[in-house]
């Protein structure tokens, strides 16, 4: 197998790392015991999103699933990863290392079409440094699924923008 490595090679495997590991060394996993303090403090809906991470498919439908339904079926396949690896209590952690993950890279990829992948780093940087992020993504809430989301979604358009 031929592996070439180069600059643009090198920084999607820095982009993608740093995020990644931004993301598993957050420390925070929510007990049930902090879920009220957050849903009060913050105005989040930590209960609904811990109970969908929890039990996705086990519970029949969510009394949300008409509003957000690909919230239960991605997030929820996704956060079921720690059951299957026999790891306790990990729903949130693996979804919020997957959609934080890609969400972030996703944003580089978008802003690195729009200029350098220096800028695009530096861009990254600036996010994952903003007290939003940090609290948003420690808290069991759709934000990373929603920006994930935005940032791909934005990237398919910006991409059919330059195919025509």
């Amino acid at each position: 197998m031929n592996l070439i490595i180069n600059k643009k090679n090198i920084f999607f495997f820095i982009v993608f790392l740093i995020p990644f590991l931004f993301f598993v060394n957050l420390d925070y996993n929510p007990a049930v015991s902090t879920l009220e303090k957050y849903d009060k403090f913050w105005g989040a809906d930590s209960w609904r999103v811990n109970e969908i991470l929890k039990k996705p498919f086990t519970e029949g439908v969510h009394d949300r699933d008409n509003i957000h339904p690909f919230f239960s079926l991605f997030a929820g396949s996704i956060s079921r990863i720690g059951s299957f690896l026999k790891v306790v209590d990990a729903e949130f952690i693996f979804y919020r290392i997957f959609f934080g993950t890609l969400g972030v890279f996703l944003f580089w990829l978008l802003i690195s079409r729009l200029t350098t992948y220096i800028n695009a780093f530096s861009a990254v940087c600036l996010l994952l440094s903003t007290m939003t992020v940090k609290v948003w993504s420690v808290i069991p809430e759709t934000f990373l699924f929603s920006f994930f989301i935005l940032m791909l979604v934005t990237n398919l358009i910006y991409k059919k923008k330059t195919l025509f």
